[in-house]
């Protein structure tokens, strides 16, 4: 086993389930209703609900199918009370094993691979620790990779030919006196 990076938590528990053992652990904020396990992977409970019609509706345990956002992260649909969700998995991950998000700090995939949701791979770091490690494994973007390039642009132009009147509505910019 190596050694843990700066920044990364490690538990007894963790040992454990890097020598090979799937853990699951309830959902922090779905606890009745979702699992996560240490590799990643998160299920719906069984359970019963009573539904609209009036009558108990069983559901059945199940795996749920896991999307990729727009950044390439890992993401699933949650819901509770009938009140839909999207959560990205790493940091389901990382409150149901190691706990809430310390203030300031966000999720760091170690390997650099957005994909790889297990909890060796994930740790609670600082923005300066998570820009390091995109340097370290070539994963940062910039220019044409970067998601802003190209959303702005138009606004920004806007902006220099347009201006808010006194009710809000955009007008052509006006010549400034030059005084």
């Amino acid at each position: 086993m190596q050694p843990p990076l700066p920044g990364h938590l490690i538990r007894p528990d963790v040992m454990a389930i890097q020598a090979g053992h799937e853990e699951w652990r309830p959902v922090v904020g779905y606890e009745n209703n979702y699992a996560v396990s240490n590799s990643g992977k998160v299920k719906r409970i069984s359970s019963r609900v009573w539904n609209r019609k009036g009558y108990w509706l069983t559901r059945k345990e199940h795996m749920l199918k896991l999307c990729s956002d727009s950044d390439g992260y890992y993401i699933v649909g949650l819901c509770q009370n009938g009140v839909r969700t999207t959560k990205k998995v790493h940091h389901l991950v990382l409150t149901s094993f190691i706990g809430p998000c310390p203030g300031g700090y966000l999720t760091r995939h170690l390997n650099g691979n957005r994909q790889d949701n297990r909890l060796e791979n994930l740790s609670w770091g600082t923005s300066a620790e998570n820009a390091a490690d995109m340097e370290l494994h070539g994963t940062r973007r910039r220019g044409k990779d970067h998601h802003f390039h190209g959303r702005c642009g138009e606004a920004h132009w806007l902006h220099h030919v347009l201006e808010r009147d006194s009710k809000g509505r955009f007008q052509p910019l006006r010549k400034r006196d030059k005084t």
